[in-house]
């Protein structure tokens, strides 16, 4: 009987230790998605400021599938048509040579101010 409740308490032991475990996580996992949150709008607001000092308009696009590793898109309004509207390019490869380059360095010029 005596080793019975050595057992027991050990056991109470185990699982308020888990108990402190899961809450923890759960606090890290909220605050890292926060942060998370907060430097993706960053980055986008950095971009759209990047590319506008050619007259271009522009957002980055983050994957937020969990099982997939964290990957950005940016997404660039180009020029205005014809009818004054602006032309969206969601993928990179519709953008020209020039326009390719300035969007990706746009992107790295903002995700350098948002890491510092």
């Amino acid at each position: 009987q005596r080793e019975d409740r050595k057992l027991r308490c050990r056991l109470e032991d185990m699982r308020e230790k888990d108990a402190r475990f899961c809450t923890g996580l759960k606090r890290r996992t909220k605050k890292y998605r926060h942060a998370l949150r907060s430097m993706q709008h960053h980055a986008t607001w950095e971009f759209d400021k990047f590319a506008g000092q050619r007259a271009f308009s522009g957002r980055l696009n983050f994957n937020q599938d969990e099982k997939n590793v964290k990957q950005m898109q940016p997404i660039i309004a180009t020029q205005k048509d014809s009818n004054g509207q602006w032309q969206e390019a969601a993928n990179v490869k519709e953008l020209s040579g020039g326009e390719r380059s300035f969007s990706t360095l746009c992107m790295t010029l903002a995700l350098s101010k948002v890491s510092r």
